[in-house]
């Protein structure tokens, strides 16, 4: 029970659960219709709702004829208002934990809480690893500017994705179960939602959307000691490349409730025929994947696949080279700012006490997810709240 309660908890405090209200039970009667005599009134009639034109208003009338949605709010709901004060109350928590010389049972949330907060204080303290990390991040983006081909920059960026997280928004694969065939395991590639941080949906030449993607890759590419003027042109160059991307993607995937209509299987022989300007085998194997049993790739969109392969002739190479720059800065763009006083309007947070940045570290870092959710159990997870949970859980199923 404590375990199940434990895990709803999680679901909760995560926000797996849409804010939105849909946990009420309700039979809909045959014929709902009803004719509104307020059609130019700006006070919406929720009892004027039928269930065959909106079902969750029709379902919701009665919540939503009492909600209040204040001018700032984008969105409102019963999760949503427990949502509000949980922050402000779980990070009052963790700082009243983190910084209290009490004696913690060993092994308890509490001790491990305050161990981590420890920790993260001594290290970034420390002026000398600090600096070090820097310099160390200053030469991975070296090592991408000195790239001098595309095979160069291929391998560089393997090795970022292998040994630093980033880069992984470019081209990335991994052996994971199959969802066409839970059975068995594949190998699938992911899709790409965004390009320097603007989600392909949303970029447009014919709109401002665009300078929105040069502007901050502009700014961190001078990390990489590049000019203002060529920075400028290797961002409008990588602009260009993403409008590229976006066109030859199917736009529809990055709406869908679910990916599982969208994913198919590229044989290897197709794979032959897509990847004509870098071998699609070299990508496997700078994974570890030496052998493909599974007959080809899972994918999402085998369209934006020939658009990857698009990317990488050297024409485009200095555009590559920004977007490289781009995912590692972004990744690590804590450790620079403070040297870099034009990356802070992007990592203000950086420059925070060292003592709130170390409690947001607890609190999203999601390093201690278990933890923080006992802890949540404790604070602000009533009976009440379990057996509503719980009913909305069973009316959605």
């Amino acid at each position: 029970m404590k375990k199940f309660k434990n895990s709803l908890a999680l679901l909760l405090l995560s926000g797996i659960i849409s804010s939105s209200i849909s946990g009420c039970t309700i039979e809909v009667p045959d014929d709902t219709t009803s004719e509104s005599t307020e059609e130019t009134s700006i006070v919406v009639d929720f009892s004027s709702i039928r269930a065959q034109d909106d079902f969750y208003g029709y379902v919701n009338a009665e919540y939503l004829s009492d909600i209040d949605v204040l001018y700032y709010q984008q969105d409102a709901g019963a999760f949503g208002s427990i949502n509000s004060n949980l922050q402000e109350l779980m990070q009052n928590r963790i700082t009243e934990i983190a910084t209290s010389t009490e004696e913690y049972e060993y092994g308890s949330k509490e001790q491990r809480i305050r161990d981590v907060y420890n920790q993260y204080i001594e290290y970034y303290s420390d002026d000398s690893i600090r600096s070090q990390n820097r310099a160390e991040i200053e030469s991975v983006i070296a090592e991408i500017m000195d790239a001098s081909d595309i095979d160069t920059l291929l391998n560089t960026m393997f090795e970022i994705q292998n040994n630093y997280g980033a880069c992984y928004d470019i081209i990335n694969l991994g052996v994971q179960p199959s969802d066409l065939d839970p059975n068995n395991y594949c190998i699938a590639v992911s899709f790409i939602n965004n390009v320097g941080g603007v989600e392909l949906t949303d970029i447009d030449e014919w709109n401002n959307r665009v300078s929105r993607l040069e502007d901050p890759v502009s700014d961190y590419l001078t990390v990489a000691g590049v000019d203002s003027e060529t920075a400028d042109e290797y961002a409008r160059e990588l602009a260009g490349l993403a409008l590229d991307i976006t066109w030859s993607s199917n736009i529809d995937l990055y709406s869908a409730s679910s990916y599982y209509e969208f994913e198919e299987i590229v044989t290897s022989e197709e794979l032959e025929t897509i990847f004509t300007n870098i071998d699609y085998r070299m990508i496997e194997q700078a994974k570890g994947i030496y052998s493909n049993p599974y007959g080809g790739w899972l994918t999402y969109d085998k369209g934006q696949l020939s658009a990857v392969n698009e990317l990488f002739v050297e024409e485009n190479l200095n555009a590559l080279k920004a977007w490289m720059v781009y995912s590692v800065v972004g990744s690590y763009g804590d450790l620079l700012v403070a040297d870099y006083p034009i990356l802070e309007q992007y990592f203000s947070d950086s420059l925070e006490s060292l003592e709130l940045r170390a409690i947001s570290f607890i609190a999203y870092a999601g390093y201690l997810n278990d933890e923080i959710s006992a802890l949540y159990v404790e604070e602000a997870y009533t009976d009440e709240m379990d057996v509503e949970l719980r009913s909305m859980c069973e009316d959605i199923r």
